[in-house]
């Protein structure tokens, strides 16, 4: 888990800007204290008695130099915690080994129930050299990975075919393409961080963003589901009126995106001049990359709103940057 108390700490080991709209390989590029992160969503590969899940994060350093990680959540059936330090191994099509060093400090004890019964994901972050990684691209047999200190403590996944290369080819592509971040985020861009026992949460500083008609103050929220390892998306903004516009549970909230289509969600709370709905993470991302319009059923009366300046998505857009920043994934 990342938060900002602790990020000088990991990227001294290591060395969002708009996502493109409707590219959700992509998770998002921010940039913290000088360093730049572009990132993945996690993939899951299928890989016969050690599944696991993958993403790649591109790290560039305030003089240009750079580094690729390698994050894996290796599922199994019993909790390791991969120590600071150790290695893993890929194999190469063409019999070359490459090695990544091990940058995580092991990691918190997570399981959740399938429907092959209870696994724990068991979280690595690898540093490779960015060459290496686009050679695992080209075709990999096998991981070799190590679990500890002791002799027996390592375990191999080999790959019958491209389903590893193909992932990491996949995820090279989405941040080769990914733009630059425009901006800086810092900790003053959130205002409440809450680990709790099943769950953490992240709220964002709320931003104004300038329509047409009203102002709307927008806050774009993270939660962290722990007992699923699933994340959610909060998004409300109040209107910024004198009048009384009630907008009633189930209320139809549109977003009209810059290529003419509309996102649809759904008033959640029974609320006066404020709108509290929950997009999923590819909506969230179609909605940082861009809204001309936004329409809210109030009751008999319809809201129709239009962003000429781009600041709804813009203000999107830095807040989920900044949440990315400290997301638990």
């Amino acid at each position: 888990m990342k938060n900002f108390r602790i990020l000088p700490v990991i990227l001294s080991l290591l060395a969002s800007t708009c996502l493109a709209a409707r590219d959700y390989t992509l998770r998002a590029s921010y940039k913290y204290e000088g360093i730049t992160h572009i990132a993945t969503e996690p993939e899951f590969v299928d890989a016969g008695g050690h599944p696991f899940w993958l993403r790649l994060e591109s790290v560039i350093f305030p003089d240009g130099s750079s580094a690729c990680l390698m994050h894996f959540d290796f599922e199994d059936s019993q909790y390791r915690s991969i120590p600071k330090g150790v290695k893993i191994g890929v194999t190469l099509s063409g019999g070359r080994i490459v090695r990544g060093e091990q940058m995580g400090e092991g990691g918190e004890r997570r399981s959740f129930e399938t429907a092959k019964g209870r696994v724990y994901r068991n979280p690595a972050r690898y540093i490779f050299e960015e060459q290496d990684v686009k050679d695992m691209a080209s075709g990999a047999t096998a991981i070799d990975v190590v679990t500890g200190f002791g002799p027996d403590d390592y375990f191999q996944v080999s790959f019958s075919g491209d389903e590893f290369s193909k992932v990491v080819s996949r995820h090279l592509e989405a941040i080769a393409d990914a733009p630059l971040p425009p901006d800086e985020v810092a900790m003053e861009d959130i205002s409440g961080y809450s680990d709790n026992k099943g769950s953490v949460t992240v709220l964002s500083r709320p931003i104004v963003a300038r329509a047409e008609h009203f102002i709307y103050n927008v806050a774009l929220n993270y939660l962290y589901y722990k007992n699923t390892g699933k994340e959610d998306f909060d998004l409300n903004f109040m209107i910024g009126t004198e009048d009384r516009y009630e907008i009633p549970l189930g209320s139809e909230i549109i977003f009209g995106l810059p290529d003419g289509t509309d996102i649809v969600l759904r008033q959640e709370r029974e609320q006066e001049n404020t709108v509290y709905c929950y997009p999923d993470a590819e909506q969230v991302k179609a909605l940082t990359a861009g809204v001309d319009s936004v329409t809210i059923k109030a009751g008999t009366e319809t809201i129709t709103d239009s962003f000429t300046d781009g600041s709804f998505a813009e203000a999107l857009a830095r807040q989920y940057r900044a949440l990315m920043a400290v997301a638990v994934l």
